[in-house]
């Protein structure tokens, strides 16, 4: 059976505003810089190159811890970068105490500068808080960084927007 609903004993009124009122979405005015988007930089990175010197450590140690080693300074170097995702490797690894040849991909350049920027105090860096086993390593000297831009062609021609070829023309 069908139900049926009674009406309401006292009906609801609203009362309409003084001022004209839109469904439109609020949307913020256009700035008068161009900002840039999360993927400011889509089809480049960066790359950071810089070669830390540890004067003061035995390279028979680094041996011996050599899988910590290696995971520490990455790990240290990388809670260094925070905010930026960035991605470290060591390229090298030396004696002559001990030479670290070590490379750094970022997606932003301001986030390459910023690290950059912090080598210029290691021990802020490599230290027991970011994971830095500095009581067995010690602190580098590092060497003046340098900043490629690397671009990929296949993810920056897919953001261009270019539209496809024509076609070919006709044979007999």
């Amino acid at each position: 059976a069908p139900a049926t609903q009674m009406p309401s004993s006292s009906p609801v009124t609203v009362a309409p505003t003084l001022s004209p009122t839109t469904r439109a979405p609020q949307t913020a005015a256009p700035s008068l810089t161009p900002t840039s988007s999360p993927n400011e930089d889509f089809g480049v990175s960066f790359q950071l190159l810089f070669t830390s010197f540890f004067t003061n450590l035995n390279f028979d140690v680094v041996q011996l811890h050599d899988v910590k080693f290696r995971n520490e300074y990455i790990m240290a170097l990388e809670a260094a970068a925070l905010p930026y995702d960035a991605k470290a490797k060591i390229t090298s690894l030396n004696p002559g105490s001990v030479i670290v040849q070590t490379e750094m991909i970022y997606g932003s350049r301001q986030g390459a500068e910023d690290i950059a920027r912090k080598l210029e105090t290691p021990e802020m860096i490599w230290n027991n808080p970011n994971g830095f086993a500095q009581n067995i390593f010690g602190t580098p000297r590092v060497g003046t960084p340098t900043i490629n831009t690397i671009v990929d062609q296949n993810r920056a021609e897919s953001s261009s927007g270019g539209s496809g070829g024509g076609g070919g023309g006709g044979g007999k």
